[in-house]
């Protein structure tokens, strides 16, 4: 119950509604089933290769990845008073999503995220890449698919592809 409701947050830092009885009771169940195995509770979030506020300008980690950060800094703390394993959390860069909507294929951001990640010496948080998670080939063909569906929709924007466009230029 107290890892549940230390995982769950109070509204200071929840946005939205407490989960129904139903899903907390499910997340009860998954719980145990981890502390059963000994192994620490896996959380994966996504976190984006770009900020809103700011798409069209150089990025780079700020003071809210330092507070997202720190936030799973203070839940695996929470966490570990009643499971001392913890958490483990994988941040899913979304590299390849953000880079076909935005057309920001920079690594600028994700560099300074992953130094900040180093620096605060939090070995319970895992980083990876979209892109780390599809071979080569398939990347590649992904781009022409989503830059030749971009054309054929009439929007002349080629979402940072400046690759070919057709199968016999590739």
């Amino acid at each position: 119950e107290n890892i549940v409701d230390a995982l769950i947050g109070s509204k200071k830092v929840r946005f939205g509604t407490l989960p129904s009885p139903e899903n907390k009771e499910f997340l009860s169940k998954m719980v145990q089933g981890f502390r059963e195995n000994g192994v620490p509770i896996p959380l994966t979030t996504v976190w984006g290769a770009s900020k809103g506020y700011n798409l069209f300008s150089i990025q780079e980690a700020d003071l809210c990845d330092l507070q997202g950060l720190l936030r799973f800094a203070s839940i695996n703390k929470q966490v570990q008073r009643f499971y001392e394993p913890g958490i483990q959390v994988t941040i899913m860069w979304e590299n390849v999503a953000e880079g076909m909507i935005s057309g920001n294929w920079s690594d600028y951001y994700y560099e300074t995220f992953k130094g900040l990640l180093g620096s605060l010496n939090l070995p319970f948080i895992r980083l990876v890449r979209e892109s780390d998670l599809i071979p080569d080939m398939d990347y590649w063909m992904l781009l022409v698919h989503a830059n030749a569906a971009t054309i054929l929709n009439g929007n002349e924007a080629r979402i940072g592809w400046t690759g070919p466009v057709h199968w016999n230029e590739y």
